[in-house]
């Protein structure tokens, strides 16, 4: 029987030995910049959808855009108030065409209806109440149909009446009674003053 010369080398049975080849480092290296510069370029589509997109993440960085867009003072008070209504939207009821036309039962409201997600709904109501815009315009800056508009503003409007409603804005009988001009004393029953002129 004869014997290989390498049999007895303790290396040529595994492995371990083996030196990696300079040809195989640089190909794993080429992967990794390539991964990097995939990576870099999924970041650059990102921040390009976000600055071609009308959404509120696309002004989050300016507070002044902020209070144009939708009067709150700034993006922090913004989201205060997006933090206290977030919670209910999950119970938004969609006001649908058909609800409008024959007032029938309510459906849920789901976000892949309109593909906005609710932040931005609230963004587009926010821009209808404190620029006055047309529901084409609109339409036009977030890319949505006009009807598609029509729904959320109607939407949003409901749900903010229901929710906000509930907010007591008068203050209780005694704490007006505590504050009460001198001049309104023979008034007792005197909640509010809407305007006041002296004869």
């Amino acid at each position: 029987m004869q014997t290989d010369p390498d049999d007895d080398d303790p290396c040529h049975e595994h492995d371990y030995c083996v030196s990696t080849e300079p040809a195989a480092l640089d190909l794993s290296l080429n992967d990794n910049e390539e991964l990097r510069e995939i990576s870099r370029l999924r970041k650059q589509i990102e921040d390009l959808t976000v600055s071609s997109k009308f959404c509120l993440k696309r002004f989050s960085a300016s507070d002044d855009d902020i209070r144009f867009f939708t009067r709150f003072a700034s993006h922090a008070h913004l989201m205060g108030f997006w933090k206290q209504i977030e919670p209910a939207t999950h119970n938004i009821i969609c006001v649908t065409r058909a609800q409008t036309v024959e007032k029938t039962d309510q459906v849920p409201h789901f976000a892949s209806a309109t593909v906005l997600q609710p932040i931005d709904e609230f963004f587009l109501f926010m821009n209808y109440l404190s620029l006055g815009l047309m529901q084409k315009d609109l339409a036009h800056r977030f890319r949505k149909h006009r009807s598609t508009v029509s729904r959320i503003i109607n939407t949003w409007a409901n749900f903010l009446y229901t929710v906000l409603g509930a907010v007591s804005i008068w203050l209780d009988v005694d704490t007006v009674k505590t504050h009460l001009p001198d001049v309104f004393q023979d008034y007792a029953d005197t909640q509010v003053i809407l305007d006041c002129t002296e004869l």
